[in-house]
């Protein structure tokens, strides 16, 4: 029932009784509590925003020139403020109640009345739902809420035992009964000010997407009723906050604003018992979606004292609380210390600032919450993180470390900074940080320039030891850390290649050692008792080499001491092993030796190292195209993505020939017979002119008798499916000229399949092609823009492993790879337009070569002199740089939809029949199309690759290079 609309008469009895309740509530308080005399004592006139000035309680300060803007509302700012009201009773129940019984309800009661009052005071754009039985909503409907500014309803839902309301409904009844833009719940006994609503808009802007907004609350006591629109009333009561008010604890939150349409979905934690408060910050700020913003350096919330103090811990059903709250040391992330921001004011010597003054700042969160927020919830790899230990001299270095775990999409990583320069600059560009230097470290390092240490040097050491003192904090919190210089780059997923069954598993070095630059340590009791021996000798190390005029900075790390322990420990003590250099690869390994790029490795990450000096290590990056930030520090965009189209599946067929009659005619009548089903399908043939040849007195040559036959069964077929044409060239453009020139498409939306004259068609290559593209291509919930087409044939090369084949044992019938195909492709418009004007533009560049890798292609390419002359070898090139991939069929009984005849010719010295099984008819399996994020997907040597983002740039990486620095 609804009790918003009461008959006039009860309204009235309503409001005298109020009146009547209030007058002696503020006769008796005086003795009581004290003060008041003020209370009762007249003000002079003036604007009620002076009296604001005087406030300044505990924790929160005011900008004195600003304190107008306290009490006057922003432009507009629409706000359903709800709350549950404690049942106050009736007129009869007040005759039975004891004296302390009577004063604590009338403290309660003028507590929300002037909790409610001050909502609607801050603005006209700000209602009111109230949830209550219906003696207290009579108290409050009409005299403390004004009618039409909210509503006053039964409390929806109760515990079914306990018989004490619930917050799941009320927040979701609130929800939906609000059509404004923000929605607060705040206890019924918090007073605000307009200076909420200038906060509300500014975190709006600051923030499109889901955001909570919090805040410290102020104690007071006040047992006076206060009228918002009285200059006066409002004087005494900032007065009162300003001499008496207590910053209130760290867990206790009184209010959460919020987004109506990001309603929190609330477990049903009962009203009045305490840890709901905690488990909702909790979850709000372990949620990597939602922007928590603790508001009390701009906001004003003040809590009005009833007397009633701690029965929340005490109450029947706090326990179901605490079930609903789960893990306490997950509880324990909701303080309001914890948040993900802070606003505070621009001019920090002002004392306090309206938000047209005040700045959205990250806040320094403890390091409990940075590790939950940042570690890995992947199955696993559950609690664990990938750490760089970074002080400000390697700024840039860290950046374009965090772009490379961008483009893998590695995101439980944490920067562990060792000076505060570095640490506020991290904080700015929005990374995840913890500033932690260790003891030692403070003393060494105190008034010395934090850029820039020698290698091995008393003050690198120090770092050193705050990166051991810090990872040992890591591990004593139970998480498992992955050691990572900045240095290095990540090329893919590092996670994947980590034994979870060691102790420790570090990057090889020197064959039986491990490496600082890259360790696994998993957070097991040995591994704490390895790592605190590290620690504890590596700080009297520091201690003694302070002293010394020299001493060898090799043997005098981290490093060394934890190799020292495990080449002498026993299996029993501990378990660890190392990565291998085709996974991790060393700096001599790739940028030296370059064995990685002469045998076809695709590391995970590459560690600059073997070299002394920054310029030296951004050089080889740079010229191995690692090096992903610019001098803004903003991360290199990847390559542009096609967006997906939006119009129909239309197919064009383009087929290739030239002096081969019979197989000219082969495939003709294969397309004839293909299926269909009245779709309209263009189809071009293309004829390549022979080379004009001269007999001895200089007279030309008539054409071989093979090309006039192939142009004169080209003219005589006859297409019924669609438009059809015959193009014979007027020049000699070689079989790279064919295939570069044949197709320039039309639409978004229309595929090529080109065809040399040797291949033959399956009647039902076009039922399976249509649906294939049409799921793969033309759906954009599963378009992938790095999928450039769709290949026929069945794949029978490893172009990195040749002569080695494919294979997939395992059922599945559908895989991506990278290679090309080029018997029978179909290729996607967009990715073809792209493939032909990068070619135009790196063909025109003399010195280039479009080889890739170790790959056979490459050595096929040069066999025939390369230049223009391989068409494929370009596309493998291509490919290579932007990280695509293709679709491939593995039917079974090695079928296919196009086969190859290898008839004598350009690429065959003699004909040697199908490379393939015809697909004749169609088989059950042709009905069957995976979602495509579950198809494999391989590179060039038929690596199982597991991120697709992994392989863009791979050809500029792999490119063999005479100018790294040594």
């Amino acid at each position: 029932m609804m009790l918003r609309n009461r008959p006039l008469t009860v309204a009235l009895g309503v409001v005298l009784f109020n009146l009547l309740l209030i007058m002696m509530h503020q006769a008796r308080m005086a003795s009581i509590i004290g003060g008041g005399g003020q209370g009762r004592r007249g003000g002079r006139g003036g604007d009620a925003a002076a009296a604001a000035a005087a406030a300044v309680p505990a924790g929160v300060s005011y900008d004195h020139a600003n304190t107008k803007k306290l009490l006057t509302p922003p432009v507009h700012a629409p706000l359903t403020i709800f709350t549950i009201l404690k049942e106050f009773g009736s007129d009869a129940d007040a005759s039975t109640l004891s004296e302390e019984d009577k004063r604590k309800r009338l403290l309660g009661l003028t507590g929300s009345s002037n909790a409610i009052r001050s909502w609607v005071a801050m603005s006209a754009d700000v209602d009111v739902q109230l949830f209550a039985d219906e003696a207290t909503c009579d108290r409050f409907m009409g005299f403390v809420l004004p009618f039409g500014r909210g509503r006053c309803d039964p409390i929806p839902c109760y515990h079914e035992t306990i018989g004490a309301p619930t917050y799941d409904c009320l927040f979701a009844m609130a929800a939906e009964r609000s059509s404004a833009a923000y929605l607060m719940y705040a206890n019924a006994d918090m007073v605000f000010f307009p200076d909420l609503l200038h906060a509300v808009n500014t975190v709006d802007e600051r923030f499109p997407g889901k955001f909570v907004m919090v805040g410290h609350r102020h104690d007071v006591d006040y047992p006076h009723a206060i009228d918002f629109n009285n200059t006066a009333s409002v004087s005494r009561f900032m007065k009162r906050i300003s001499e008496t008010a207590v910053l209130h604890g760290r867990y206790g939150i009184d209010f959460f604003l919020f987004r109506r349409q990001h309603t929190p979905v609330m477990p049903p934690f009962l009203v009045g018992r305490i840890q709901w408060d905690n488990w909702l910050l909790s979850r709000s700020i372990r949620d990597p979606d939602v922007a928590t913003v603790e508001v009390s350096g701009v906001v004003l919330a003040v809590h009005m004292n009833h007397g009633v103090v701690g029965v929340s811990h005490e109450r029947s059903g706090t326990g179901v609380n605490k079930v609903l709250a789960g893990d306490k040391r997950v509880l324990a992330l909701g303080a309001l210390d914890e948040t993900d921001y802070r606003m505070v004011p621009k001019d920090r010597n002002k004392r306090r600032a309206v938000c047209d003054a005040c700045n959205v700042e990250k806040n320094g969160q403890s390091l409990d919450v940075v590790l939950y927020k940042q570690a890995s919830e992947e199955p696993g790899w559950e609690k664990t993180i990938i750490i760089a230990s970074v002080n400000f001299g390697y700024i840039d270095f860290s950046i374009n470390w965090f772009c490379s775990l961008q483009r893998v999409g590695v995101t439980n990583f944490l920067f562990h900074a060792m000076d505060e320069a570095i640490y506020q600059q991290l904080l700015e560009l929005g990374m995840p940080v913890f500033l932690y230097v260790s003891p030692i470290a403070q003393q060494i390092l105190a008034g010395k320039d934090a850029t820039n240490y020698d290698y091995g040097s008393v003050e690198y050491q120090a770092l050193m030891n705050s990166r051991t003192d810090f990872i040992f904090q890591v591990l004593k919190k139970n998480y498992h850390a992955v050691l990572c210089d900045v240095d290095i780059v990540i090329l893919k997923n590092p996670f994947h290649f980590l034994d979870f069954k060691l102790d420790i598993h570090g990057q090889q070095h020197k064959k039986l050692k491990v490496s600082g630059g890259f360790l696994f340590l998993r957070a097991t009791e040995k591994t704490k008792g390895v790592w605190r021996s590290v620690l504890y000798q590596h700080r009297s190390l520091l201690q003694q080499i302070q002293h010394m005029d020299t001493f060898d900075p090799h043997s005098n790390t981290e490093q060394s001491l934890l190799n020292k322990i495990l080449l002498k420990a026993k299996p029993s003590q501990i378990s660890w092993g190392t990565i291998v250099p085709e996974v991790i690869a060393d700096g001599k390994r790739f940028f030296i030796d370059q064995d990685t790029q002469r045998l076809g490795e695709w590391p995970a990450a590459v560690h600059n190292n073997y070299i002394v000096g920054k310029e030296g290590k951004i050089k080889r990056f740079q010229l191995a195209d690692l090096w992903f930030v610019n001098e803004k520090l903003e991360c290199r965009p990847p390559f542009k993505l096609v967006a997906p189209p939006k119009e129909s599946f239309s197919l064009t067929i383009k087929v290739l020939a030239y002096d081969r009659p019979d197989a000219l005619e082969r495939l003709l009548s294969s397309l004839l017979e293909a299926e269909f089903d009245g779709d309209r399908v263009s189809l071009d043939i293309f004829i390549d002119r022979p080379r004009t040849k001269t007999d001895e007195d200089g007279a030309e040559l008539p054409p071989p008798d093979g090309w006039v036959q192939t142009v004169a069964k080209a003219k005589a077929f006859q297409w019924p499916h669609g438009a059809h044409k015959l193009v014979v060239r007027e020049e000699n453009v070689g079989l790279a000229g064919q295939w570069l020139t044949c197709w320039k498409p039309t639409s978004d939306a229309e595929v090529g399949l080109i065809l040399e004259d040797d291949n033959v068609v399956s009647p039902v290559f076009y039922r399976w092609l249509k649906q294939a593209t049409e799921q793969y291509f033309l759906d954009p919930d599963t378009f992938d823009p790095r999928l450039y087409g769709i290949a026929l044939q069945k794949q029978h090369m490893i172009a990195g492993k040749y002569p080695k084949r494919p294979v997939i044992d395992d059922g599945r019938h559908l895989y991506l790879y990278q290679l090309g195909s080029t018997w029978g492709p179909v290729f996607f418009p967009k990715h073809w337009a792209e493939f032909t004007a990068w070619f135009a533009e790196r063909s025109a560049q003399p010195d280039f070569q479009p080889l890739f890798s170790n790959l056979i292609t490459n050595k096929w390419y040069l066999a025939r002199g390369g230049g223009k002359s391989v068409w494929s070898a370009w596309f493998i090139r291509f490919v290579a740089e932007r990280g695509w991939y293709g679709l491939y069929t593995n039917f079974p009984g090695d079928r296919a939809l196009v086969v190859n005849y290898r008839d004598s010719g350009n690429n065959f010295k003699e004909s040697l029949g199908p490379n393939s099984k015809m697909m004749s008819s169609y088989d059950p399996v042709l009905t069957r199309f995976p979602p495509l994020r579950t198809l494999p997907l391989y590179d060039f040597h038929f690596n199982r690759i597991y991120e697709g983002r992994v392989l863009e740039g791979r050809a500029f990486y792999s490119d063999i290079q005479d100018e790294y620095p040594k």
